[in-house]
């Protein structure tokens, strides 16, 4: 099945987190060490009260010190994997505004109000050929995908995590010899949709075009030049 195997990728996550752990874990006790020294040297040297005194404030003002560092260290690691959760979005709405525009046609250029208008008008009705269908399996199966490559940053944002997930029921249409309506896959990708958005921080309620659905066309044809390019005759739009 696609995704079920763990990827050198993740297997580079996993061995990076693990030497970021084992980084922090040594300048702590680097630093503890450091410290509980100095008091020990203090104690030795306490006949000289200037000398016992700089041993003590510099045991003191150690761990303050590598408190200060894990810290900071901390506070940059989660805006990484917020920016990486962001990155993550942006390309799944960019996959998500590619399928829906072969399937449904509209202007190629990006815009989320016409995007998730778009997904509003999708009938069970539209033809729903294998090649566009195996477009929304891809869309599923690489949401799955990033769902295991980048644990760490979609745990760390649960809006991503939740729009992933929506995108990643994509990857069970052809589960069971029923055929999914297509009104239950724009559900799912509109709720994603959502969700990417709010990670992303776009506003979807201002169209970038006046006319979103100057181009709407979910025909074979429509769909078949979209995908593959070549002659379009006699096309129509709505």
């Amino acid at each position: 099945m696609p995704g079920a195997r763990i990827t050198s990728d993740t297997q580079r996550q996993y061995f990076s987190g693990d030497h970021e752990m084992i980084t922090r874990i040594s300048i702590a006790t680097t630093g503890l060490f450091v410290a509980t020294l100095l008091t020990i040297t203090a104690f030795i040297e306490r006949q000289s009260f200037s000398l016992s005194d700089l041993y003590i404030n510099l045991a003191t003002e150690i761990p303050e010190i590598v408190i200060t560092i894990l810290s900071i260290d901390w506070l940059l690691d989660r805006k990484k994997y917020f920016d990486e959760a962001a990155r993550i979005a942006q390309t799944a709405l960019n996959s998500i505004d590619s399928a829906i525009w072969i399937h449904q046609g509209g202007t190629r250029e990006f815009d989320l109000a016409e995007l998730s208008f778009l997904l509003g008008k999708v009938k069970d009705d539209d033809p729903l050929p294998n090649f566009t269908e195996n477009i929304f399996l891809a869309l599923g199966s690489k949401a799955e995908n990033t769902f295991r490559v980048s644990t760490e940053s979609i745990r760390i944002n649960p809006v991503s995590k939740q729009g992933l997930q929506k995108l990643s029921n994509l990857n069970t249409m052809r589960d069971s010899n029923r055929s999914v309506r297509n009104r239950k896959i724009a559900e799912h990708i509109l709720q994603a949709v959502y969700n990417l958005t709010d990670v992303v921080g776009y506003d979807s309620t201002k169209p970038m075009s006046d006319t979103p659905l100057k181009y709407r066309n979910s025909s074979i044809e429509r769909q078949e030049w979209l995908r593959f390019g070549g002659n379009m005759h006699n096309l129509s739009y709505e």
